[in-house]
């Protein structure tokens, strides 16, 4: 006995709840996540940003970062 089905046929195996909770997190997921990659965009094109060599490696690993959870929500939300 194990706890993977031998049928990859069976409901068990195919089994994806759908709900408004699923479709909640889909329209959030894509919002927030096209969101945080415009934003992440944003730090660099907007006029007034600062370019100091001080803060160029916080601006990067905050772009470097939203971008990642960015995308990671927008693809997550279209499963």
């Amino acid at each position: 006995m194990s706890a993977i089905p031998d049928d990859p046929q069976s409901a068990d195996a195919t089994h994806r709840p759908c709900g408004v909770e699923q479709s909640a997190f889909s329209i959030f997921g894509r919002i927030v996540g096209a969101a945080l990659v415009a934003s992440a965009l944003g730090l660099w094109v907007l006029p007034g940003s600062d370019y100091s060599a001080e803060l160029l490696l916080i601006k990067l690993g905050l772009t470097l970062t939203m971008a990642l959870i960015g995308v990671t929500l927008y693809v997550a939300a279209r499963r």
